[in-house]
């Protein structure tokens, strides 16, 4: 492990932290095979009952750093968004089920921006809590693309198809924690100093369960292969990556301005 992941171990439970904070720990393909080499290891440890998922510097994950996958050269759009695709189905998919099939109890703790494919990464988890500034987005509208990482099969999951449908479709749309909460994306609001120590409180009550009914409930509760929700969703990112308005998102992104999308 390098120091793009922190890990720290408090008794029975391991804190793992994304730590790229000047990105705001935005997902990259090294930074997802430590997070999933890390939780593997946690997945195989008896000595640890409970796993706490964090984010360094303010913020839980802004999504998949564009600027880090396309820094090499300068592609095509066509090659980068074969690129992308091939990110996500290569590293972030398989980092999604190692979460979604952890047997020992997984909350996120979540500051500051949770977006995008850092969103799938936190509804993965069993758990979550917010600090009172934090907010939830997914950023896909904006940018011409389609939902990925099963972030709609976890909205639908948890939130209903109300919520997700406006989470989905508005472009600037964000949830700040309190309603979050009350949507159903989050356990608890907490002040922004305690959403670490708060966190860690919840995942030791969490490891005095017991760890086979809590292995078992939630393989149980956890319905559908989640690497098939993936699956399924590929074509749909694949179709929307093709696209004339994927470019001009794109483009709007790095130009920082706001896109014009045309339904091509």
């Amino acid at each position: 492990m390098n120091d793009v992941l922190l890990t720290s171990k408090h008794g029975s439970v391991i804190t793992l932290t994304l730590n790229r904070p000047m990105r705001r720990n935005a997902l990259t393909v090294e930074l997802a095979n430590d997070l999933r080499a890390a939780l593997e290891h946690a997945n195989g440890d008896p000595s640890v009952r409970a796993v706490v998922l964090t984010g360094s510097g303010g913020h839980f994950c802004s999504g998949l750093d564009l600027q880090a996958a396309l820094r090499d050269g300068n592609p095509s759009f066509a090659d980068a968004a074969r690129l992308v695709q091939e990110t996500l189905v290569r590293s972030l998919h398989p980092l999604l089920v190692r979460v979604w099939t952890m047997e020992k109890p997984t909350v996120a703790a979540l500051s500051g921006a949770t977006v995008g494919i850092g969103l799938s990464l936190a509804l993965t988890c069993d758990l979550r809590l917010m600090g009172e500034t934090a907010y939830l987005s997914t950023q896909f509208a904006a940018r011409g693309l389609f939902p990925d990482g099963g972030v709609l099969y976890q909205l639908e999951r948890l939130c209903g198809l109300g919520h997700t449908l406006e989470l989905a479709l508005r472009p600037e749309k964000r949830l700040v924690a309190l309603e979050a909460q009350a949507a159903g994306l989050s356990s608890r609001t907490v002040a922004d100093a305690a959403v670490a120590s708060d966190a860690l409180t919840l995942a030791q009550e969490l490891a005095r369960g017991a760890p086979l009914p809590q292995a078992f409930l939630k393989k149980d509760l956890k319905g559908p292969d989640f690497a098939g929700v993936l699956a399924a969703e590929v074509a749909s990112v694949a179709a929307c990556l093709q696209s004339a308005d994927a470019v001009e998102g794109a483009a709007a992104f790095f130009e920082k301005r706001a896109p014009v999308f045309k339904g091509v």
